[in-house]
């Protein structure tokens, strides 16, 4: 294994291949979460508690990742614990949690460590939850969205504004 050189949040090119411990209802909440706001499909999220996950490939073993959240851009290179939730909540179009983030990263840098040591106790007490009913929250309002979207429509012509605009020119 080579030392690994991170970037920051703002140097990532998009995607963003996320590496998480999906066996953590903790972390697959929060997984979960982001990614249902990844409009754009730019997260990749992967599962790296698979007892057989091959990380012969990566500059980092799979007790590293399960240690700490990592994520890969498109250009090859390496984020890891905060800088990776940072990039994640932008994308996510949840602009405020990410610049947050990015704010008290110092502070955040000393808790993790201990969020990922005991999270599965922390999911035990039912934080989770808490990501889970976000998502719920999230998908319902854009269900919701979406059937509005659709009454604008009928035998093949929707009658929204832009396809007024179009019918125009």
């Amino acid at each position: 294994m080579t030392s690994q050189v991170y970037i920051l949040p703002n140097q990532a090119v998009l995607p963003l291949t996320v590496y998480y411990d999906h066996s953590c209802i903790l972390c697959r909440g929060e997984i979960e979460n982001i990614k249902a706001r990844d409009d754009h499909d730019q997260l990749r999220m992967v599962d790296c508690s698979p007892v057989r996950f091959d990380t012969s490939a990566m500059p980092v073993d799979q007790t590293t990742l399960m240690n700490c959240i990592h994520a890969v851009d498109a250009q090859g290179r390496w984020l890891k614990a905060t800088d990776v939730f940072v990039v994640c909540y932008r994308v996510a179009g949840l602009g405020s949690v990410s610049a947050t983030l990015a704010v008290v990263k110092p502070v955040m840098e000393r808790i993790y460590p201990f969020i990922v040591r005991y999270r599965h106790i922390i999911s035990g007490l039912g934080v989770h939850k808490i990501f889970n009913l976000m998502t719920r929250k999230h998908l319902e309002r854009k269900a919701k969205l979406a059937v509005a979207a659709s009454h604008g429509c009928k035998d093949g012509a929707c009658k929204s504004k832009t396809s007024q605009s179009r019918s125009k020119t």
